[in-house]
């Protein structure tokens, strides 16, 4: 079986039918021989496949693989085939250990700033129950880590208005005097810290962006979801929304392939100094520039 990849990179390709092609391979791979094995991108149309073996044989190779450096991701049952999506080839010791150490500090931080500044989340709840009538959290579909969606979610800021129609008002007009102060002080990306202690989000990372994104997304441009979304990244270091959407996306492209706990280290001071100090600057906004997805 020859499996062919940069160290790190996420597109491996893999195919054998014919056991002298497996001879390099160990036992639970040798005895898979007659199964003819694909692997593709994550969250490609197959995944990684097997046909032709039992439920426990396909576990057997499934472990085995894990422990041959290629990093699983999933088990989904298919008709006749357990398909196993297949992540990092190979990953060296520096980076488990930045791996490790990045999701260290992310806890350990996030939980810090939890414990010191519940209080002020708590004041925050109440007036958002009376401002935006017992509504005081907003939650949108994202996508994360692997292009897995989850649902994020922010302190409300907007008002619930809509036209004849029944769609939205433009967002300056359903923007409360006091949605904007959360929206300036970022106090409105405090429920944030809870997906980066469940694992959703870091601290350091391109921001979570809308599912109707990711048709216009290139090949390289869908690397940005290899890594975990964060509060910030090296895009909104190099200029947020003052850039435009290729230039932003060419920032987490560039994080995505290299980083580096050094890099985190310079980013997440930059994230910690602009949720300090207030600027109208919006760092974190998660809205990209419309000429891209053809909008006016």
């Amino acid at each position: 079986m020859v499996l062919s990849g940069r160290c790190g990179f996420h597109f491996v390709s893999a195919c054998c039918k014919r056991r002298k092609d497996m001879a390099s391979t160990s036992g639970a791979l040798l005895s898979a021989a007659s199964a003819f094995w694909l692997v593709t991108q994550p969250g490609g149309p197959f995944g990684y496949g097997g046909s032709g073996l039992t439920f426990r044989k396909q576990l057997s190779v499934f472990a085995q693989l894990f422990r041959l450096g290629v990093v699983t991701l999933g088990v989904g049952f298919g008709i006749y085939v357990w398909i196993l999506e297949i992540g990092k080839m190979g990953e060296t010791k520096n980076q488990r250990h930045y791996w490790f150490l990045k999701r260290t500090l992310d806890c350990v931080l996030a939980a810090a700033v939890l414990l010191i500044s519940w209080p002020l989340a708590i004041c925050i709840w109440n007036i958002n129950l009376l401002v935006f009538s017992g509504k005081p959290l907003f939650k949108q579909s994202r996508i994360g880590y692997q292009e897995r969606p989850f649902f994020l979610w922010k302190f409300r800021s907007m008002l619930e208005l809509q036209d004849a129609q029944g769609n939205s008002l433009a967002d300056h007009e359903r923007l409360t005097t006091w949605g904007r102060w959360l929206r300036k002080t970022h106090l409105d990306e405090w429920p944030q810290l809870l997906h980066i202690l469940r694992g959703q989000m870091s601290w350091v990372g391109p921001r979570p962006l809308l599912p109707d994104y990711l048709p216009y997304y290139s090949t390289e441009e869908r690397l940005r979801h290899q890594v975990l979304p964060g509060l910030a990244g090296l895009a909104q270091a190099k200029g947020g929304n003052a850039l435009p959407w290729d230039q932003r996306l060419q920032w987490d492209i560039r994080y995505a392939k290299a980083p580096s706990f050094a890099l985190d280290l310079k980013l997440l001071i930059f994230t910690l100094n602009k949720l300090r100090f207030a600027t109208h600057n919006p760092v974190f906004s998660d809205r990209l520039d419309h000429h891209r997805i053809g909008e006016s």
